[in-house]
């Protein structure tokens, strides 16, 4: 790839600012409808004009009554082999919410059954200045009209999800993305420890709002 994108994430800090600059001047206002959106053409500085889209995701923060929240390690970029919140793309018709469940499950392998007597928390607004996650879409994205190539930001929301208990004590199992999942108190995590740069700002903000 050129000398802007190193697998697949675009690295030049002056055009992932321009594209942060731009999306948040285009984007349509929150609530979103639909798993992605379009924001029309932009040129790459190779001269290749492409699609500049949103793929909407959202991230599911998981508390207990200890301070502690369940981290997968991620097996893919962005944050390969570090620690991140669970969670992933919005699908379909799913709300945020619905997605935010969904990832929980698929990745951890917390149960369906005790997920449903969560205490749903809002914690923040959707996190569009993301420039970490600014990528070239390695294929077509299924149920998008995102297309190998097309420049895409992948704006994520935050759901809390507060859980009676103690975290240690249930059965877990890493699943999709995660290649391990583990237990762990918020207190104690650092931001080394995250590939994903806003994901233990999105902890510490859900813990304070406790």
């Amino acid at each position: 790839m050129s000398n802007y994108v190193q697998d697949y994430l675009i690295i030049d800090p002056a055009l992932r600012r321009a594209i942060i600059d731009r999306i948040l001047r285009d984007r349509n206002p929150d609530p979103i409808v639909g798993p992605a959106e379009y924001l029309g053409p932009i040129t790459l500085p190779d001269g290749k004009t492409v699609q500049l889209c949103l793929r909407h995701a959202a991230d599911a923060i998981l508390l207990d009554d200890h301070g502690q929240t369940i981290l997968i390690t991620r097996i893919n970029i962005p944050g390969i082999g570090k620690l991140a919140i669970p969670g992933g793309f919005i699908d379909g018709d799913e709300t945020v919410e619905t997605a935010a469940r969904r990832e929980a499950v698929e990745e951890t392998g917390i149960s369906e059954a005790f997920l449903a007597g969560a205490k749903t928390l809002s914690i923040m607004p959707r996190l569009y200045d993301r420039p970490g996650d600014i990528r070239i879409a390695w294929n077509n994205l299924p149920g998008t009209e995102i297309k190998k190539g097309d420049v895409m930001m992948v704006p994520t929301q935050g759901v809390c999800l507060k859980l009676p208990g103690d975290f240690t004590k249930i059965s877990l199992c890493a699943g999709d993305d995660a290649g391990a999942v583990q237990v762990v108190k918020i207190s104690e995590l650092t931001q080394e420890q995250f590939g994903i740069g806003d994901h233990l700002p999105m902890l510490q903000e859900a813990l304070r709002n406790l």
